[in-house]
């Protein structure tokens, strides 16, 4: 047991006892100036990490009205399997186990070792129930829509979900994780034995892991007119700077396509250049405030929003937004704003149900574990965690499409500009 202060007597100025001789800020830095003594090799200290980790978590989570977690079960399954971790990546995936309970798609495990983790040089999706190869050089010996049928003799499907049971987050998020991001990922240097089918044949290659994947979209512009008034917007390459170049364009264009099946580059002014009316969602980001234990008369919480205002030039025509599970966090707090205000049509699938900021805990053996920092609502109070921002018309990808090279998402957007409906 321990004693804790919820409250220190203060003035205006301050609390009492706060003295300019001493700052915080210098005992802070000598701290971390410090040689770190701690090793994940010690079972002292992955026990020290679990517990702390795990109070952490069991006291500070902002979602527990949505998930339900038995913290001593949590505990104790821990525990013992941090005990029989041979090294330091093995008790990351064991402190990920954890954080799986959270169905957060903030929270995590991570060390400075799994830089030893690299992917293939390939990449893959889940598309009609099967781990499709998307994208290849011709060196791997793979073409698009080549279907994966077995990692490591592992069948593709067992081997994705073994994946989620350390992922955590909604099924969209844990999925997109599994079987795009970390799919066929494994410690630096070592061979991937995959089986592969493609069509009616099926075939074995054997392909060493890599620092890096085929860099996606080369060779297209980020900004580009796909037809005559019809432009493209990849707001996961586009900067801010270059999209204001082409803002006059884009204003006067009977169509605008942004794809934002992904991460935004810090280039949420456009949102103002759509509104119609002011921001007045005040209230979807909500910061708790904690002051006792086991999440007991929680004291408030701190809310805001962003309040934006419409800004010239002002994005008149057609409006299509395309969107996937891999947008979370930044990317939901852009389409946020297209779902609450209905700027666009929203093209594609859920996003990923994982909006805000993320609180980060270093752990005493140098390992970061991460979790939501706030409970982010839809901006008409309803639930977002784990639901994300839903599409208004519904698009999958299908393996016909990857093999011919085609953008199902792109073509529906197309279709929706050019064709009979309202104009926004």
């Amino acid at each position: 047991m321990c004693r804790l202060l919820i409250a220190l007597y203060g003035d205006s100025t301050g609390t009492w006892g706060h003295s300019d001789s001493f700052p915080y800020a210098r005992l802070d830095s000598a701290l971390a100036a410090m040689p770190s003594a701690f090793s994940t090799d010690s079972i002292s200290v992955r026990l020290a990490d679990v517990t702390i980790a795990w109070n952490v978590l069991r006291h500070f989570y902002p979602y527990s009205d949505i998930v339900t977690v038995n913290w001593d079960s949590a505990l104790t399954a821990t525990l013992h399997e941090a005990v029989g971790d041979t090294d330091e990546i093995d008790f990351v995936f064991t402190l990920r186990r954890m954080t799986e309970l959270l169905k957060d798609g903030h929270a995590g495990a991570w060390t400075a070792a799994m830089g030893a983790y690299q992917p293939p040089p390939f990449w893959t999706d889940w598309i009609e129930g099967y781990l499709v190869v998307t994208a290849a050089p011709e060196t791997t010996g793979l073409k698009p829509g080549d279907v994966i049928v077995s990692l490591d003799s592992v069948p593709s499907e067992e081997y994705v979900r073994s994946r989620e049971e350390f992922i955590s987050g909604s099924p969209q998020w844990k999925r997109v994780v599994s079987a795009v991001m970390r799919a066929g990922s494994g410690r630096a240097g070592t061979v991937l034995n995959l089986e592969v089918r493609r069509r009616d044949s099926t075939f074995r290659l054997a392909l060493r892991r890599t620092p890096s994947r085929p860099t996606l979209n080369a060779g297209l512009a980020e900004i580009r007119e796909l037809k005559p008034g019809i432009w493209y917007v990849d707001l996961r390459r586009a900067e801010m700077s270059e999209i204001d170049k082409k803002m006059k364009i884009l204003a006067r264009a009977r169509g605008v396509v942004f794809d934002l099946r992904g991460y935004p580059v810090d280039n949420f002014d456009v949102i103002p250049h759509l509104l119609t009316v002011p921001d007045t969602s005040r209230t979807w980001q909500q910061i708790p405030v904690f002051v006792y234990p086991d999440l007991e008369s929680i004291a408030g919480w701190d809310v805001s929003g962003w309040s934006l205002k419409p800004q010239q030039p002002h994005i008149a025509g057609r409006t299509v937004f395309l969107t996937d599970a891999k947008a979370m966090s930044g990317a939901e707090w852009f389409m946020g704003f297209i779902e609450s205000y209905h700027l666009a049509e929203i093209v594609g699938e859920p996003s990923a149900g994982a909006n805000g900021i993320f609180n980060p805990l270093t752990l005493p053996a140098g390992v970061n574990v991460t979790f939501a920092g706030m409970r982010a609502l839809k901006h008409d109070g309803s639930p977002h965690h784990l639901v994300g921002v839903l599409p208004t018309v519904p698009v999958t990808r299908t393996i016909k499409a990857v093999r011919e090279g085609r953008d199902e998402y792109l073509e529906k957007a197309l279709e929706i500009i050019e064709g009979p409906g309202r104009m926004k």
